[in-house]
């Protein structure tokens, strides 16, 4: 039915000859309140004046005056809706000179309508008045007049109502609108983090919970290609009673606690520029002090929207990259919002109550990533909270604390500490970090005959658990410097198809990241085909074409050295085998492990010690470390530094724990 009110409004506009005259004569300067009263099929059946519901009126006789407020009625007397319309040409041109081109009102249309409670007219009433003030001539002016004077009888209850509760910094729902025209800036305060958008335009929802204020708010992002402005939409539900101002969703950045929104706007600002420099492909370290990130919950099959992912615990290495994160996750995708470029644009003097702060210049223009785009600190004060990216730890894609993303504190001499010939350990070295150089690549192998195979670099590392296979890789990309991917066959799973797509995305992703990949466990790839095992025929055919065509770094390791498929051979660039422990290499690792230990939990013991331990002690690797980890753990609690007697205790527990396995697997037997 609004439409059918505009047209009839719009009927009552004269020609644009008309709109020259300084008062346009046919429009009284006066305000019709008007009452319409709707039958049971929505249609108007009885016009009055608002004042007195018995003198009824024609359509036609209130279109001379210069505003009306219509109050429509439904067929059983309660309210629809309450708008005021503006035809006067002149009061139109003091909105368009106050209000510019805004989404709260359309000052081009030749009927302004605007809804109750008028938001425009109350959020910019500080320059409407100004204007009338300063207008001449004298009949234009008394003309405009009736605006404020509409303002001042209708929206006298808002504005006491917030002159009263501003002193306090607090607000009521009712009018909470007050606070957000269109370019102020504000703060959006999140559990963990918080972030600043600059308002757009702002509507009051009713829904089946209550009302709820929707506040268009622009923020600035990268999509993968380009950085440009997202929009969002930030809701404040309905609450009773009052509340303190920054306890909303979002407040103006006046109101933050850092005086004057100085520090947060700095704070933000250099966020912002960490934020840019971390986009793509960057290899850092995620430790803070919450350590939380955002993820899919464990329940949902596919990726969850941005607004339904949830927080985690995260520590560790990370790959942050928006594009490959946006590729895996499609419904989190950035989408980069046109903007109207509406809010603030008005050549006005500023509201006394507008935050004071630069306006944001370029904010509807998007930019491509590349070198001729400059961030300007009006953008970077704006960028998001959280990046997008890889955790290398627990292999999940998710959400970043920026303040909590760090740059890597790498290991020294960590080869050093890895017990393998030391000849093996430097040509491991050489090839991978040959290989990971562009240079290396591109000149210093020879392409296959079928261009794209065989570029890759392909270790395998067999022998029994707990000699430092996984080690190996660790050490060599931590001596190196380049990220570790590393994964198991199980997580992988059994399904060929989709293990096909699961090796595609893995080896590519692992080489746009120049990372070594780790696949631990491969037994079940590597296996000797047969013809019985159609699946795992299929599972080790699949593994053959992906390692043909990968071009990066590839360890695989695996506790079996016979029964591989002969198709593996010529595709394996470097195999070592590791024996197991001697005595002397036991005690290097006891050594080793005690000399790495902080100082202030103990000192160097005698040499003897080393070697009885080496002697006594028929474990492998892992399990030297793991014991040698839970001894300093009792010591801690014994307030003591690290003694013999501390790793004895614990070794003698895990030997009894041993013994009593083996029994119960001679009782199956």
């Amino acid at each position: 039915m609004s439409t059918e009110i505009y047209n009839k409004a719009l009927k009552a506009t004269k020609s644009a000859q008309d709109e020259k005259a300084s008062v346009a004569p046919e429009y009284k300067p006066e305000l019709a309140d008007i009452t319409e009263l709707e039958d049971r099929w929505g249609y108007v059946k009885r016009t009055s004046r608002t004042a007195d519901q018995r003198q009824y009126l024609d359509d036609d006789r209130y279109a001379s005056y210069a505003m009306v407020l219509r109050r429509r009625l439904n067929d059983k007397e309660q309210p629809k809706f309450t708008q005021l319309e503006i035809r006067s040409p002149l009061i139109r041109k003091l909105l368009q000179v106050v209000c510019g081109d805004n989404d709260l009102v359309n000052t081009a249309a030749s009927v302004i309508i605007i809804s109750s409670p008028y938001l425009a007219l109350f959020l910019y009433r500080n320059e409407i008045r100004k204007y009338v003030e300063e207008c001449k001539p004298e009949a234009d002016k008394i003309h405009v007049s009736i605006l404020v004077a509409f303002i001042n009888r209708h929206l006298k209850v808002v504005e006491s109502e917030l002159e009263r509760l501003l002193p306090s910094y607090r607000i009521s729902f009712a009018i909470a609108w007050t606070l957000l025209r269109p370019g102020t800036i504000v703060v959006a305060q999140r559990d963990y983090y918080e972030e600043c958008y600059v308002v757009e335009t702002l509507n009051i929802v009713q829904t089946q919970t209550g009302p709820e204020l929707h506040v268009n708010v622009r923020g600035w992002d990268y999509n993968g290609a380009r950085f440009g402005p997202v929009a969002r939409t930030m809701i404040i539900p309905y609450f009773p009673g009052v509340r303190q101002i920054t306890a909303l969703e979002i407040y103006p950045i006046s109101f933050h606690q850092e005086k004057d929104g100085g520090d947060l706007s700095k704070r933000l600002t250099e966020r912002g520029y960490k934020w840019r420099k971390m986009l793509n492909k960057t290899h850092k370290s995620y430790k803070g002090k919450l350590n939380l990130a955002w993820t899919t919950p464990f329940n949902r099959a596919e990726s969850a929207s941005v607004e339904g992912l949830v927080a985690r615990h995260y520590s560790g290495r990370v790959m942050l990259d928006y594009t490959s994160h946006q590729q895996a996750n499609p419904s989190q995708a950035t989408i980069l919002s046109e903007s109207s470029a509406k809010a603030g644009t008005a050549n006005n003097t500023k509201d006394s109550e507008a935050v004071d702060i630069p306006t944001i210049k370029d904010h509807h223009l998007s930019y491509p990533d590349d070198s001729t785009y400059e961030m300007t600190p009006d953008q970077a004060f704006l960028c998001p909270a959280r990046i997008r990216g890889f955790s290398l730890t627990d292999k999940t894609w998710a959400f970043f604390l920026v303040d909590s993303v760090n740059d890597i504190s790498w290991g020294e001499n960590t080869l050093k500490r890895l017990e393998i010939d030391p000849e093996i350990k430097e040509t491991l070295k050489a090839l991978v970090n040959t290989h990971s150089k562009k240079e290396g690549r591109l000149n210093g192998t020879l392409d296959d005959i079928i261009s794209g195979k065989g570029q890759g670099l392909v270790f395998l590392l067999s022998g029994a658990p707990g000699l430092g296979k996984t080690l190996t890789a660790e050490c060599i990309a931590e001596e190196l410097q380049l990220p570790l991917y590393s994964i198991t066959s199980g997580e992988l799973g059994t399904d060929v198809a989709k293990i096909d797509v699961q090796l595609r995305n893995l080896f590519s992703r692992a080489r746009s990241w120049q990372a070594i990949l780790l696949l631990d466990e491969a037994d079940v790839f590597l296996a000797k085909r047969q013809t019985a095992d159609l699946k795992r025929n299929a599972l080790v055919s699949v593994f053959l074409r992906s390692i043909e065509y990968y071009q990066g770094i590839l360890f695989l390791t695996t506790n079996r050295s016979k029964d591989f498929d002969e198709a593996f051979q010529s595709r394996i660039h470097f195999k070592i085998h590791y024996k197991p422990l001697d005595a002397k290499r036991r005690a290097i690792l006891w050594r080793n492990l005690h000399q790495s230990l902080n100082g202030s939990n103990g000192s160097m013991w005698d040499e003897a010690v080393y070697s009885r331990f080496g002697q006594e002690f028929e474990i492998n690797g892992r399990e030297i470390k793991n014991i040698f980890n839970t001894a300093i753990s009792v010591a801690e609690y014994d307030k003591e530094i690290l003694k013999e007697e501390h790793v004895r205790r614990v070794y003698d527990l895990s030997l009894i724990w041993r013994q009593g396995a083996n029994e119960e697997e001679t009782s199956v037997d």
